[in-house]
């Protein structure tokens, strides 16, 4: 999977930066597949109504899918599977890379989710729950000190979206 180019034009955010940013999210598990995905949703669909969850699409390397729940017609919660593209125009001058979600680009995974875990018709129309149970969450339990740093970095990273 792509996360982004290695080098960078300064001042946008390090490739290292970007990783330790996505694996920190919530709503981000990995390598999952679709089945994976469903049963990780239902399990807790019903401790929080409307759920969602990124993972590494296991169809296309360069792509994300986004796994959420619905309700269908019938007043059923479905669950939804939509492809995020990750997107790099290299140039000379500099490097620019996009995540591009229902035909709209986003510079970040971050700014995607934010501009549409919403609720209105700009977005999923319902506000969604981040999916517990990510494998990375783990790696982010720690002591205040660290924590700390770990808000210094999303904070640099929200200034550059």
């Amino acid at each position: 999977v792509q996360i982004g180019p290695i080098e960078e034009s300064s001042g946008s955010i390090q490739f290292i930066d970007r990783i330790f940013l996505l694996l920190s999210q919530d709503w981000f598990h990995g390598p999952l597949s679709a089945q994976q995905a469903e049963n990780l949703i239902r399990q807790y669909n019903s401790e929080e109504n409307y759920v969602f969850l990124v993972r590494f699409s296991q169809l296309n390397s360069n792509k994300f899918t986004i796994s959420r729940t619905y309700e269908d017609e019938e007043g059923d919660i479905k669950v939804l599977h939509q492809r995020v593209t990750y997107k790099t125009s290299l140039s000379n001058q500099d490097s620019e890379s996009s995540y591009v979600y229902n035909n709209v680009s986003y510079p970040s995974l971050l700014k995607l989710i934010k501009v549409n875990n919403i609720d209105d018709e700009e977005g999923w129309g319902l506000k969604v729950n981040s999916c517990k149970g990510s494998k990375y969450k783990i790696l982010f339990k720690s002591n205040k000190r660290k924590n700390n740093n770990n808000n210094n970095n999303a904070s640099k990273y929200q200034k550059l979206n």
